[in-house]
């Protein structure tokens, strides 16, 4: 079944949407074009099949589909972008950790903190570059007196913790490991 184009989406962003789909691997490069223009563009109408592309069957695609929706940042690619944590593919599993760490959702925070045991040293660094967005973010909303999440709350504790102890030179691991451990407890 085709799908129809959304009343609010332009023209413009409709026709790379048309073009996420392909056939073969001369239409799959232009798919993955289309994913990157998408989220250059920034328009939410295109957030539902840029989720859609997370679950394609090429590793590139389901990557430039994962930087499109943190480049949009709308919150509901944050789901998706969990379930993406856990691909096959590294490069996805590292986009779509940049990519939560873009929209900067508490709900990123128990799987990002998974994410920081990754077998991958790339995934592992994104998920807590993610992690210290997210920080920032729960740090504005404390002064401004917001109410923060028991996930947001934990993770300003731990930090609070931590974060006193980095030398300014520290290694990108060390400070992965040593947030995992502030995080988990191990």
């Amino acid at each position: 079944m085709e799908a129809k184009k959304p009343r609010e989406m332009p023209d413009e962003v409709w026709k790379y949407v048309q073009d996420l789909k392909y056939e073969d691997w001369k239409t799959s490069r232009k798919g993955i074009f289309a994913a990157e223009v998408l989220g250059e563009r920034r328009h939410e109408s295109a957030v539902p099949f840029l989720i859609r592309a997370l679950k394609d069957e090429n590793g590139n695609m389901r990557e430039r589909a994962a930087e499109a929706l943190g480049k949009i940042k709308h919150e509901n690619a944050v789901k998706p972008l969990i379930q993406a944590l856990k691909d096959e593919h590294w490069g996805v599993r590292e986009r779509a950790a940049k990519a939560l760490g873009e929209i900067k959702h508490e709900s990123a925070i128990e799987p990002l903190t998974q994410a920081l045991k990754d077998e991958n040293w790339g995934a592992r660094k994104k998920a807590a570059e993610a992690l210290f967005k997210i920080i920032e973010s729960l740090e504005e909303k404390q002064e401004q007196g917001k109410k923060l999440t028991p996930e947001g709350e934990k993770l300003l504790k731990a930090i609070s913790l931590v974060k006193p102890h980095f030398q300014p030179k520290e290694s990108e691991d060390v400070k992965v490991r040593v947030l995992h451990a502030a995080l988990t407890g191990k």
